[in-house]
This record gives structure tokens, sequence and C-alpha cells, in this order.
């Protein structure tokens, strides 16, 4: 019998049917056989730019983007994982390992919520639990992250200006980041192969409204983690931002 779960905003977020316990290992392979070409391909994209969100400030120098990106997302956790791990890894100062308990600690919550404790928190299988609840793994997250600047740095304005960003905009980010996840809306239907449709027939206009304030924090948030490269003096991020608008002009344009 098919289930729905409670929205995140009026007709946004459909759960499927729920799933039978399974054990931790049994659903990772099963989720792996039923891979397809398309989800290599969101794999590869996402590894990508959590790379890249991992080595993006935002403000008070807090790097927020990677770890809300992982609270943020039902499918391709995995890839996302490994790209912000890896651009932990791979930054030279000690922000990096810093960041990379962050991020592990953001993957534990996320594990705990939706594999132990699955009927408290409407879990229906590995990560994917309900996204009001990755929104508080995401807020427990920055509490943790402004306890240490406080407790090891003390309480100064800078610090307190840290705590505040890691409090207020991991959240925030990973609300906005799970529109775009949480509507339905595949590649396949941005760039055109499969039809466009969110995840059930809306009768607002709020899914919609939704969907598209979660599409474009998404890409303000690559064009910023871009910002950084050039190639022989040409801005990747502007050359990005150039290429989304003419996307959306050619798919959605009237």
């Amino acid at each position: 019998m098919e289930k729905e779960g409670t929205s995140l905003l009026p007709d946004v977020i459909v759960y499927g049917e729920k799933k039978r316990k399974r054990g931790l290992f049994a659903e990772m392979r099963e989720r792996l056989r039923a891979r397809t070409r398309a989800d290599v391909l969101g794999d590869l994209l996402l590894l990508v730019v959590a790379f890249l969100f991992a080595r993006t400030h935002a403000l008070f120098g807090v790097y927020p983007f990677a770890i809300a990106l992982i609270c943020a997302l039902r499918r391709h956790l995995a890839a996302a994982s490994l790209g912000a791990v890896a651009g932990c890894l791979i930054r030279s100062s000690a922000v990096g390992p810093l960041y990379l308990a962050f991020t592990l600690l953001a993957l534990l919550l996320r594990l705990i919520v939706s594999r132990l404790a699955p009927r408290l928190f409407e879990s229906e299988g590995l990560f994917d639990e309900h996204p009001l609840y990755r929104v508080l793994e995401a807020c427990l997250v920055g509490c943790v992250m402004a306890a240490y600047e406080l407790a090891f740095f003390g309480i100064y304005d800078y610090t307190v200006l840290f705590a505040l960003g890691a409090v207020l905009l991991l959240p925030l980010l990973t609300l906005l980041y799970a529109a775009l996840f949480e509507t339905g809306v595949t590649l396949g239907g941005v760039l055109g192969r499969t039809s466009f449709r969110l995840s059930r027939e809306t009768r607002t206009g709020s899914s919609a409204l939704y969907l598209q304030i979660g599409g474009v924090s998404l890409l303000f948030s690559i064009v910023l983690a871009l910002s950084p490269y050039s190639f022989y003096g040409i801005s990747l991020s502007r050359c990005f931002a150039a290429l989304c608008v003419l996307l959306i002009a050619r798919r959605f344009g009237g």
C-alpha cells in the first residue's frame, strides 16, 4: 500500500512504499545492483560538486556547503561524501582535518537517525529519513562547530560570528538543497531527455516555487565554488553561469 509522508512544504515530498527492515550491507548491495547510467553520471557530478563545496568559504570563516549537501541528499550520498572527504584532505591548512571530522559527524548522525530509530524519525530505509530531520541534523553539526570554536578560541567578535554562521547557514542550505533533491526532478528531466514533473500532481504553486528557490540556491553555490578557478584567464564560474542561463532558457523558456 502506498504511503504519503508529511510534506516539508505543501505538495512537495512524497514517500514510496514502506521498506522492510534489512541489513545495512544487504541494502547497499541492492542499491548498487539497481544503478543505471544516469545514476553513475549523477554520482560523478555530485562527487565533483562536493569536492568543490568542501573548499568553498561562505561567511565568517565557515565552510558549510559540502556538509549541507551531504545532509540534503537521499541518493548519490556515497559519491558526494567521497568528494567532500577528498576536498577536506587536499586542503593544506589545519581547517581540512577539522572539517573532515565535521563531515564524518554529519554522516554518522544520518546513519544513526535513518537506521537505528526508523519508527521515531520516520525513516524508510538507509539515509531516507524525513527532510526536516536532516535539517535538524545539519543544525546539530553547526552547534558542534560553534561549541568547538567558542571553547577553544574564546568568546570574541569573530568567534561569535563564526558560531552564528555555522548554526544558521548549515540548516538553511540543507533546507534549500533538499528542494531540488526531494521533488523528484532528475537530470534527464532538466536536460529534456525525460518528462519534467514533480513527484506528484500539485494543487498549489508551492512545489514549483520551492523547487525554483532550491535550484537557484544550488546553482549559485556552484558558481561561488568555481569562482577561484580560471582557464587561460577565462573564469569557469562565469562560463558555468552562462551555460545555466542558456540551458534554462532553452528548456523552460516560452
